[in-house]
């Protein structure tokens, strides 16, 4: 499965300060899919120490 990203950057509207860093989307970066979805991420963010 291929690994695409999307880049989004946001003008200051004056209402809701924004950074000077974009949203990036990874997309397909979610090996697993469905209820395993979310044990898959905590064991990669334990294995980080997140």
């Amino acid at each position: 499965m291929e690994k695409k990203t999307e880049t989004y950057f946001f003008k200051d509207d004056g209402l809701i300060p924004n950074s000077k860093y974009p949203l990036i989307i990874y997309k397909n970066a979610v090996i697993e899919r469905g209820t395993n979805a979310g044990a898959w991420l905590e064991k990669l963010f334990e294995s980080n120490n997140w």
